[in-house]
């Protein structure tokens, strides 16, 4: 019987709600004193407070002047009391602190580099035991969760975005976004015509599926317009979860038939040696 992820962080003992609560100590409550330059008064303050007045130097900030503006901009309400949090909110907590942290700690007094190395500390290894991997883009960090099979297939991918985006595709903002994980398998699809030449006697019948779920699937052709001579009933009734899936399904065959063109000659090797 399959495990939950839940059952797998239980008898890993680590336990998301203790976890963000222990970031939300280090961030909000954990008080530092310093002294601010050209200033004979020292005060006390935490580390959430001097980037919220400091938050015009981070570089990500758009418009906003505060970190409580950018919070209030963004929906994020991590400062709120939580009884409990999913995986995702704590992640997504997880990005926010270090993505935050790293853009404006050498920009802080000194006094605060210890708690500012100790959330990334414990972020890491929090990150670590729930078994995801950092993905960094545009200076910027995302965690996802760590799958072989995506990793392999990106560093086969030589494009650049497309190998980034192979990863990106678990990342938990995606999840529910039709349109953002459509965006990805045309891109796959793009570079699956490009080289479904080289299938041929290596992984046939996994091009013809995906030959059809492009086609099928209103990732190539507009599948769910009536109007459209592409028009695919079955896929367009079809309700979003269950066309997410299929999604999901499609991008799971990219991952297999580009590792399979990886090991064409392997394969090859093998066909030929089963046929004497």
């Amino acid at each position: 019987m399959r495990k939950s992820f839940a059952d797998i962080l239980q008898n890993a003992q680590f336990d998301v709600t203790t976890e963000f609560d222990r970031l939300k100590t280090l961030f909000y409550k954990q008080t530092i004193r310093y002294r601010p330059q050209n200033s004979i008064n020292t005060k006390i303050i935490t580390l959430h407070d001097i980037i919220n007045s400091w938050f015009t130097l981070v570089s990500f900030r758009n418009n906003a002047l505060s970190l409580d503006d950018f919070d209030s901009a963004n929906d994020f309400t991590f400062s709120q009391y939580h009884s409990s949090v999913d995986i995702d909110y704590f992640v997504t907590f997880c990005e926010y602190l270090e993505n935050i942290i790293l853009d404006i700690q050498k920009k802080l007094p000194s006094d605060f580099s210890g708690v500012c190395n100790l959330i990334v500390q414990q972020i890491h290894n929090s990150i670590e035991k729930i078994c995801y991997m950092e993905l960094k883009k545009d200076d910027l960090i995302s965690y996802v969760p760590k799958n072989a099979t995506a990793i392999t297939a990106a560093e086969i991918i030589e494009d650049d975005d497309l190998s980034y985006n192979t990863i990106f595709y678990n990342h938990h903002s995606l999840s529910g976004d039709i349109e953002g994980k459509k965006e990805i398998l045309l891109k796959f699809a793009n570079l699956y015509e490009s080289r479904k030449a080289e299938a041929k006697g290596v992984c046939d019948k996994l091009s013809e599926n995906l030959r059809y779920a492009f086609n099928n699937f209103n990732i190539r052709h507009n599948n769910i317009d009536p109007a459209s001579k592409s028009y695919q009933e079955f896929f367009a009734k079809l309700s979003e979860p269950a066309k997410e899936e299929l999604y999901d399904d499609t991008y799971q065959l990219c991952l297999e038939f580009f590792i399979a063109l990886d090991n064409k000659d392997k394969i090859k090797k093998f066909e030929d040696m089963r046929k004497h």
